[in-house]
């Protein structure tokens, strides 16, 4: 499926949106790439193998989360003040979750209004740090809760979320939820793989309807 890329001049700088033709199967992609995803019960992990996602039970660690950038959180984290912040507009900022490759030229970041409480992201960008140059600007229809370069720096993915809660038929521990002033959100969840330009190379889903979901990727380098 082709998709018009879309240039517009803003404040000298070319933003770009950039879909492009796709898979909808990550797998020769997505070697070494691993999803943890967790609700209000269990923890899995998701990886690839012999043409298919392969799941397993697992553990998430939230001193984990803690430690690293590339996991979204619900305030602004001081690392991301080191980050070219100049390069957006006065009213963006760049923040967690955020990844620079290896080599340290190529950043990937979300992109939020600029205020302490980060209302989740769907928006990212691609910088080249040491020319201080904005290769695109990414817009999803999903929000973004983690992100990973590979560790060959030519792609990044992205675990992608959609909200279904009001898709999803209601238990009753929901109800009971709702009742006590605490409902229980319902999550989809998805992984897109671009390249190191951001063109759209595959985008899968990875599970559907986890209560309370949340979840973070890692691309072994």
């Amino acid at each position: 499926m082709f998709l018009q890329i879309i240039s517009i001049a803003l404040l000298g700088i070319n933003f770009i949106f950039i879909p492009s033709v796709y898979s909808n199967t990550c797998v020769s992609h997505a070697d070494s790439l691993k999803i943890y995803l967790t609700g209000d019960d269990d923890t899995w992990q998701f990886t690839w193998s012999a043409n298919e996602i392969q799941k397993k039970k697992s553990t998430y660690s939230g001193a984990y989360s803690i430690d690293r950038t590339n996991i979204v959180k619900g305030a602004s984290d001081k690392r991301s003040d080191r980050l070219p912040q100049d390069l957006m507009q006065s009213n963006k900022r760049l923040d967690i979750p955020f990844d620079i490759e290896p080599t340290g030229v190529l950043l990937i970041a979300s992109i939020y209004n600029n205020s302490f409480v980060l209302v989740p992201s769907k928006e990212l960008a691609i910088i080249n740090i040491k020319r201080r140059q904005i290769i695109g600007i990414i817009k999803s229809e999903y929000y973004v809760n983690s992100l990973a370069w590979a560790p060959n720096k030519a792609h990044f993915a992205v675990l992608y979320s959609q909200d279904v809660t009001k898709q999803t038929p209601k238990r009753f521990k929901d109800w009971f939820s709702n009742l006590i002033g605490h409902p229980i959100s319902y999550k989809t969840f998805y992984v897109a793989i671009y390249n190191s330009q951001g063109v759209l190379v595959c985008i899968e889903r990875i599970s559907e309807r986890i209560p309370l979901g949340r979840g973070y990727i890692e691309w072994n380098h």
